[in-house]
């Protein structure tokens, strides 16, 4: 798993972005940009907006179904919390990674520009 090793953990982080960057303008019919920091600490409001921006029939709520891809690495959040079949408002991490502060800045920057230019492209920013 590249995002666990010293040294490889912002490469990957940068080529998921890029991924996403490049994914962006293809899609015709649009997206909702969802941040995960407003789905944990504006969870009802976040919820119920994007509820309607999805024209759900039934309203989301803070739990959710977990299946054999939740919780997996190589589909997203991996941590404990994500595991716990709801939305946890109160994270405490046990472990933060040591990383250099220039890779960090860096990760902010790429994290910058890409939420920029997925936020020009969809239809719906929550």
């Amino acid at each position: 798993m590249p995002f666990r090793q010293p040294g490889k953990a912002l490469a990957y982080y940068e080529d998921r972005l890029n991924e996403l960057a490049g994914i962006a303008p293809t899609l015709a019919t649009g997206f909702v940009l969802l941040r995960a920091d407003r789905i944990v600490n504006h969870t009802e409001a976040s919820l119920a907006h994007l509820s309607t921006a999805l024209h759900l029939q039934e309203p989301l709520t803070e739990k959710y179904t977990m299946d054999e891809s939740t919780g997996d690495p190589a589909n997203g959040d991996f941590s404990r919390f994500i595991r716990t079949g709801r939305v946890v408002k109160n994270r405490r991490h046990a472990a933060k990674p040591e990383l250099p502060d220039s890779d960090i800045a860096q990760a902010r920057e790429v994290h910058t520009r890409t939420m920029k230019l997925l936020s020009a492209h969809a239809s719906e920013v929550i």
